[in-house]
């Protein structure tokens, strides 16, 4: 293991891999733990180039440390985007250039190997997008008589009713928990219950604005209907629930 200096601040290195707090607290992250958890937590792309490696810590023992590749740095420095993060990855660069050219990639510059990241992350998020549309028109296709019998847009009232069986009873409030409990629903400061965004862009919901009286006052709000696409894909999701519990 190496002990290498970034304007000050320590970085240790084992071979082609970078200590990743390290390299959060290089890049200006005041508390670099908490800040590589949550961007680790929050970009899986990280997870790929992520790897538990012995490194000596300051306390002269030796214990399993997260680190990362010139890959893992790069994508690092894209998301972190701090003040000092793309100086580090160009430093980063010069410290693991040797390892890269034995890698045989020394015909790319840094700039190419950012730019194939970047189009592959790209490719990713929209392979992502694809298989989350294809799921959300899965039951629009197979079932496309039934699509042609439902109304159109409901309230949570006539979407409960679909779903009522004697099996299985289900009335407004149970629904509307029981969508809160998925995070497809969630509740605003007034207590009205709203989609998530993402939904209502695929077209599973619509949410027009209301008001409502309190305390004598006329209060602005919002109220969710249920599209027909929507109720196809609510069915699809309360089923799979339940059936795979065996409640119905």
């Amino acid at each position: 293991m190496q002990i290498i200096d970034f304007q000050g601040t320590k970085v240790r290195k084992l071979d082609n891999r970078m200590s990743a707090v390290d390299a959060c607290r290089a890049i200006g992250y005041s508390e670099p733990a908490t800040a590589w958890t949550k961007l680790r937590d929050r970009n899986s792309e990280l997870l790929e180039y992520c790897l538990p490696t012995k490194l000596v810590g300051n306390d002269g023992i030796q214990r399993e440390s997260e680190t990362l590749d010139m890959n893992g740095v790069v994508i690092l420095c894209m998301i972190a985007r701090t003040a000092k993060a793309q100086e580090f990855r160009r430093w980063a660069a010069e410290q693991l250039k040797p390892i890269i050219e034995r890698q045989m990639i020394s015909g790319l510059s840094l700039d190419d190997i950012e730019g194939y990241l970047q189009a592959g992350l790209m490719a990713v998020s929209q392979v992502r997008e694809l298989k989350a549309q294809i799921e959300t028109d899965r039951p629009y296709t197979e079932q496309g008589k039934a699509f042609i019998e439902l109304p159109g847009e409901i309230s949570n009232a006539e979407m409960a009713k679909q779903l009522d069986t004697p099996e299985r009873s289900c009335g407004r409030n149970t629904f509307c928990e029981w969508m809160v409990s998925k995070g497809y629903y969630y509740r605003d400061h007034n207590n009205a219950l709203l989609s998530k965004q993402a939904l209502q862009k695929q077209g599973l919901f619509v949410t027009s604005p209301t008001t409502f009286m309190k305390h004598g006052e006329k209060c602005a709000s919002a109220v969710t209907r249920i599209t027909t696409k929507g109720q196809l894909w609510v069915r699809s999701k309360w089923n799979a629930e339940f059936q795979k519990s065996g409640s119905i």
